[in-house]
């Protein structure tokens, strides 16, 4: 099977949402009441927590994919990744009222989002013309 590196750009952008989702989920597990002042509505500690634990799950995934850079790796994380972007966006269009669309977290939250589903939907497109051709050990 002839497998691909990643480019630096790919592992670069994977490797910040990691760190991002790190920031966010630690920050909802641990305390569930500094959300509050950007989130659109309200939730519970629980809620808060459980939503933290299920943005780190996919952070050991998408290290080991910048660390093994291998495109035959990279195209399960960016199919995953993609689709949490798709269900973020669609979730806050469902709930576009309880946005403040001049705020910076709602920026973040549309702009960001799409950003992110544009650039790795581009991505697991043009993966397999990416890099280099990979040897049997890590790049």
């Amino acid at each position: 099977m002839n497998d691909r590196t990643l480019p630096v750009w790919l592992k670069g952008v994977i490797g910040i949402s990691a760190l991002a989702q790190i920031g966010f989920g630690l920050t909802l597990f641990t305390n569930p009441a500094a959300i509050e002042q950007v989130w659109p509505w309200h939730m519970t500690p629980v809620t808060a927590r459980l939503l933290g634990a299920s943005t780190l799950v996919s952070v050991p995934m998408v290290a080991l994919v910048v660390y093994l850079n291998r495109w035959t790796v990279a195209r399960i994380a960016l199919v995953m990744m993609i689709m949490y972007r798709i269900l973020q966006l669609a979730a806050g269009i469902i709930h576009l009222d309880r946005f403040d669309l001049t705020s910076t977290a709602a920026i973040n939250y549309f702009g960001g989002g799409t950003l992110m589903l544009v650039t790795l939907g581009g991505a697991l497109w043009r993966g397999s013309t990416f890099g280099q051709p990979a040897d049997a050990g890590h790049a």
